[in-house]
């Protein structure tokens, strides 16, 4: 039952990488608050290498789930472990679903948070586009560069009285 092993401990690394997801989720939205596009931005960062590790060890469970199933004589083409519980000794199995719990419990507070920042999102996109909006009524020809600069557009002192 090595296999069932790898499947508990891919389980509980998935729970832990999720926890630190959803630290990070905590700290983008307190990003958000205060409006740190620093912050922000390596909140975003860290969220792509955390999501990128989640990937790696889904993939990794899943085929040790196949593994599992190999081992007890059960076809698992879906890599899905609950199906195999009751193929497993009761301990080994009390174990499988006490992990599984604890990464549904992580999974289900980091979607909310993903969620809640979600909104956070769109309405900060919404107040900065009605900013920028109210901006270009009061300064006409005002536009950003490439790294967010206000390139003011003309005014009637910026024009040239030779022309």
């Amino acid at each position: 039952m090595e296999a069932a092993g790898t499947v508990g401990w891919l389980i509980e690394r998935e729970r832990v990488v999720c926890a630190d997801l959803e630290a990070v989720l905590h700290a983008e939205r307190e990003a958000l608050e205060t409006f740190s596009s620093d912050a922000v931005s390596r909140c975003v960062r860290r969220k792509a290498a955390l999501q990128g590790e989640l990937v790696r060890l889904v993939e990794r469970r899943r085929e040790a789930v196949r593994t599992l199933a190999g081992e007890l004589g059960v076809a698992a083409d879906d890599g899905r472990i609950v199906p195999l519980l009751e193929q497993l000794p009761n301990r080994v199995a009390a174990e499988l679903r006490e992990a599984i719990g604890g990464l549904r419990q992580t999974l289900l507070r980091t979607r909310r948070l993903q969620r809640v920042n979600g909104v956070l999102i769109d309405e900060s996109l919404k107040l900065v586009g009605e900013l920028v909006r109210v901006y270009r009524q009061l300064l006409p020809g005002t536009r950003y560069d490439g790294r967010a600069v206000v390139k003011p557009g003309l005014t009637p002192m910026g024009v040239d009285e030779r022309v």
